[in-house]
């Protein structure tokens, strides 16, 4: 992550011997960073660097959010929790209201001592739900920006995905797909903004002559359409995001809200996807894994443009691929997570698209 430069936010004070990260002794009732106020806690992760696992955001009417990323059997998830902040001396008292964390009652109490360490303003945490703590955990404060907690883990689930070297047709079809298919969502000339651009990965149970990516586009009409007829969040992500039975499968131009980008028009793409078709009839345990890596690798690309030009899209906007023979499962968390920067998935969550 690139630094950002320091620029505090100073209240009245004094506080005796505090000095922000220049060494420039701080007077103030709360400090906190402009960039919104965030506060971040950086821990050492093994062999893959610093990671952001906390961040606070506080706000000058004495709320807060406090969010965590945790590691549960390899798998990242966010904890919102929410309530009231209030600074005695040196001491931030938090008194949590809510929280997502299903073994923590809401309402407890956590202490977080203020001092200077190492020429940085850092939190100890020394109470929590009114019991000291016997191990010390440090938040350190440094300049942030509200999200770089989910930009650090994705930069570190980047650099411990596995490096797959993708043989000539796949590599080719990576460059193409990138260029093609927002020139085929272009072609659309959607006047509604799209929410998800999703790209089927099929076996040779697809036909060879129909052989390639299947481009589904889903606009907010569509969305919208779901929420108020699923009365449940699970049942909602599954429509939203299933590869097998979601809405995706629908009828192209006959559903609301969902269309087909047509790929079919460039001889290059029918050429390389006829060479991976050959490959996967040798085998489809060795080459169907690096087609999935493909799609994934195309959508991390989509993912990462600019859309302006090309078709109006929502905030929370979202390419990702779709296993649609059902090969891997027929599952769709581990190709959002790979694909999908992960601001958007948790975007996506708190807003109740995903469960």
């Amino acid at each position: 992550m690139p630094p950002y430069e320091p620029y505090w936010d100073i209240r009245s004070g004094p506080w005796p011997g505090l000095f922000d990260i220049n060494g420039n002794p701080i007077k103030a009732d709360i400090v906190y960073d402009t960039h919104l106020g965030v506060w971040c806690d950086w821990n050492e992760c093994g062999d893959l660097g610093i990671v952001a696992t906390d961040e606070f955001l506080f706000t000058a009417d004495g709320r807060f959010v406090w969010r965590s990323l945790r590691n549960m059997g390899r798998k990242e998830f966010t904890v919102k929790r929410e309530g009231m902040w209030q600074l005695v001396d040196d001491v931030l008292k938090l008194r949590i209201e809510s929280t997502d964390e299903p073994d923590v009652m809401p309402r407890h109490r956590v202490d977080l001592k203020i001092i200077q360490r190492k020429g940085r303003l850092e939190f100890n945490m020394i109470r929590s739900d009114d019991e000291l703590r016997n191990r010390i955990r440090w938040f350190c404060l440094l300049p942030a920006r509200e999200g770089d907690a989910g930009q650090v883990l994705e930069a570190v689930r980047a650099k411990a995905r596995p490096t797959v070297a993708l043989p000539p047709p796949f590599r080719v079809l990576e460059t193409l797909l990138g260029m093609a298919i927002p020139s085929a969502v272009k072609k659309l000339n959607l006047s509604t903004p799209v929410f998800c651009v999703r790209l089927y990965y099929h076996d040779t149970h697809a036909p060879r002559e129909e052989f390639g990516l299947r481009v589904r586009v889903l606009t907010e009409p569509l969305r919208r359409k779901l929420a108020e007829e699923c009365g449940d969040a699970t049942n909602l992500a599954d429509e939203l995001w299933h590869p097998l039975g979601g809405v995706a499968n629908g009828i192209p131009g006959q559903d609301v809200g969902l269309y087909e980008a047509d790929l079919h028009g460039s001889k290059e793409l029918t050429r390389y996807f006829g060479e991976v078709y050959d490959l996967l009839c040798e085998s489809e345990d060795e080459y169907m894994p690096l087609l999935r890596e493909l799609a994934r690798r195309a959508c991390r690309k989509l993912n990462a443009r600019e859309w302006d030009t090309v078709t109006p899209t929502t905030d929370d906007f979202a390419a990702f691929p779709a296993d649609g023979s059902g090969f891997f499962g027929g599952e769709y968390e581990d190709d959002l997570e790979a694909a999908v920067p992960a601001e958007r998935i948790e975007l996506l969550r708190e807003r109740g698209y995903l469960a």
